[in-house]
This record gives structure tokens, sequence and C-alpha cells, in this order.
């Protein structure tokens, strides 16, 4: 009997021990994640008190533009134009990627295969173009002259060939393209071209 009174009063007195410790335990761990907590908090209030610089009309716009073949970069101060304005730097990234990839024709005309930001602060921001000259790297170039596409070697003076196709039987958008003329590459790509319009 009196081995049982010991096991019954051991076995009482781990529990207690146990569930002293558990509490004990609970209790640190609750005032850590409360503290973690706040912790969060006040360095989300921080955070939200701090402003990222903004392009305002006061910022000097300074556009470098680059030619490869040449290797010339010239630089010239612009004003911001209305797309740039209020915008992050994170913002004006993202735009300049879009510009790049919805790139107007007029641009593509001339080469540009890249619009970057080099520098980026409330005061001043740094943009820059690159400009590969498309001359160089492709053989011809298709023009419409008088309501038929023309093809030139490279120099756009020089006639390759006056293929007969008129322009009148061309979409709107091939016609805008041919009235500002376009380089192509390669022979290859030209015949592909000519015969899609000829069909």
């Amino acid at each position: 009997m009196k081995r049982k009174y010991i096991y019954i009063s051991s076995f009482i007195v781990v529990a207690l021990l146990f569930t002293i410790v558990f509490s004990y335990s609970y209790k640190v761990s609750k005032d850590k994640r409360t503290e973690l907590e706040q912790e969060k908090t006040e360095q989300s209030r921080q955070a939200d008190t701090v402003q990222e610089d903004r392009i305002t009309d006061q910022t000097e716009y300074i556009l470098e533009v680059f030619q490869v073949d040449s290797d010339q970069v010239t630089s010239h101060i612009e004003m911001i134009p209305a797309d740039f304005a209020g915008k992050t730097r994170e913002e004006l990234v993202a735009y300049l990627d879009k510009y790049m990839k919805e790139l107007p024709l007029e641009e593509s005309l001339k080469g540009l295969i890249s619009f970057e930001l080099i520098n980026f602060s409330k005061d001043k921001i740094l943009l820059r173009k690159t400009y590969e000259n498309l001359a160089a790297v492709n053989k011809f170039y298709l023009a419409e002259v008088d309501g038929e596409v023309v093809v030139y070697y490279n120099d756009k003076k020089t006639v390759y060939e006056n293929t007969g196709i008129m322009t009148e039987n061309l979409s709107a958008d091939e016609i805008a393209m041919l009235k500002i003329g376009y380089f192509v590459k390669e022979e290859e790509q030209l015949f592909g071209i000519l015969e899609n319009y000829s069909s």
C-alpha cells in the first residue's frame, strides 16, 4: 500500500511539474509572439513613412542616344514627358519595358534596340536609347513609290527591283509601313514578303 501511495504521489508530482513547465513555456512563447507582432507593426509603420523618389516637373531629364555602329553617344536635356510624371523607379522601368515590347513603328524603323534607365533620383533621370544602323545589317529596303512596291539596296537609292505589286491591294498597315519604308535582312526574307504582298 505504501508503494501504491508513492507511485500515485510521484505521478501527481511529475504531472504537476509538467503542467508548470508547459504553462511557463506557453507564456514565454506567447510573449515572444506578441513582441514579434509589435516589431512587425512598428517596421511596417516606418516603411510607410519612407517615401520613394518620384519624377516631378522639376526633375532634370537627360536622354543619351547611343549609335552602335559608330560607337557614338550624344546626350541632351529634354522636357519630362507627361507619361513619366509621378512615376517611381520601378514604374519607369516597367514603362520602358512596355515601350520596347510595343515599339512604335517609327522607332523600329530607326533601329531602336534598347531603351534603358541608367540613373534615377527625384532630381535627375538619365535614360539611354541604343540604335543599330539598319543599313549595315540589312541588304534591302522596301518602299512605296507611285503606288508600287519598290525594292532598293540598303543605300535606299539603288533600285534592286520594281516589283509591279500595287499598294492598292495591300492592307492599311502594310501601306503605312511601305510609305515610311523599312529594311529587310536577306533575299529569302525579301522574297517571302513579296510573295505575301502578291497573294
